[in-house]
């Protein structure tokens, strides 16, 4: 058997299939399209993780806005008492006490523990066991203030919080101010 071709006879016929050349040329095109659609998809990812960070502070507020309007609608106006917390650092009045129409103690306050928190305290009729509990984290700023001081029916609510999105990105959020009509005694 001849291993040597013969120049004059006739040519194999050529395999289907790549060369080296072509799969090199093939991964640097693929390379190229990775690297573009990572330079695409990064900014759109933490778009994606900014707006969950956004939301969540977002439903931390309405709820914490809710439980404060739910609970001080139910307030006799005569028992309001607005104060600055010991518990938070460079927030003046900061702090409301009242009374609801069933005889429960309720406190809202700003405090530095966890930092830059707002806490809702109540006591429930008959017991002397005040419960404890955090509404809303990242706020910068609670201000309770009346209407008008000789009329401490109509408390006005004043919120901010800065929610940070990431390690370089603050978003403040401060929805208008909340008023509302306690109950009169």
């Amino acid at each position: 058997m001849n291993l040597l071709r013969n120049p004059r006879s006739p040519r194999l016929p050529r395999q289907a299939g790549f060369t080296l050349i072509e799969w090199v040329l093939a991964a640097a095109v693929l390379a190229l399209i990775v690297l573009a659609g990572a330079s695409f998809l990064s900014p759109v990812i933490q778009y994606f993780q900014h707006g969950r960070a956004l939301q969540q502070a977002n439903v931390e507020l309405r709820i914490c806005l809710e439980n404060m309007r739910r609970s001080m609608v139910n307030g006799v106006a005569s028992t309001c008492t607005i104060s600055t917390a010991a518990t938070a650092s460079g927030m003046q009045h900061n702090q409301i006490n009242f009374n609801t129409t069933d005889g429960s103690n309720f406190v809202f306050y700003a405090s530095d523990t966890p930092p830059s928190s707002i806490h809702m305290q109540w006591t429930p009729p008959g017991t002397s066991v005040a419960n404890d509990k955090v509404l809303a984290t990242q706020v910068t700023n609670l201000h309770f203030a009346f209407d008008d001081p000789n009329d401490p029916g109509i408390v006005h609510v004043v919120f901010q919080m800065n929610v940070a999105l990431d390690s370089t990105h603050m978003m403040i959020i401060m929805p208008p101010t909340l008023t509302i009509r306690m109950i009169a005694p």
